[in-house]
């Protein structure tokens, strides 16, 4: 099985001006866990479910709730996505056993820019 046969077609995707309280509505509404980012349609990064809880200050801080959802709402996409994430072909066959062990990436996902497909 390859990848173009295990991916998701037109996946949603944000711009890295998006807000990250848009971003987290998304990925909520549609139960993702990931975001590719793309700008003037190439991928410039992927946000994670784990990219905005780190976003999200802790509980211990001395700021009140408005100042929080202040700085939030003005918190870009672009400022919390990882750059240049790892990509597959979508001709690559998904998966391979290792040649040794812990030979095979921690990555959860690879987003796969074939053209046409954002």
């Amino acid at each position: 099985m390859t990848v173009k046969e295990y991916m998701t077609p037109n996946p949603v995707t944000v711009a890295p001006e998006t807000s990250v309280p848009e971003a987290a509505a998304l990925m909520k509404k549609g139960g993702f866990r990931r975001l590719p980012v793309l700008q003037e349609g190439e991928l410039v990064g992927i946000v994670t479910d784990r990219d905005l809880k780190e976003a999200m200050p802790s509980d211990a801080n001395a700021l009140s709730v408005w100042e929080i959802n202040y700085l939030i709402a003005r918190l870009k996409v672009a400022e919390i996505m990882t750059e240049h994430p790892v990509t597959v072909a979508d001709t690559l066959c998904r998966y391979r056993p290792p040649r040794k062990p812990c030979s095979r990436p921690r990555w959860a996902a690879y987003p796969s820019p074939t053209r046409g497909n954002w």
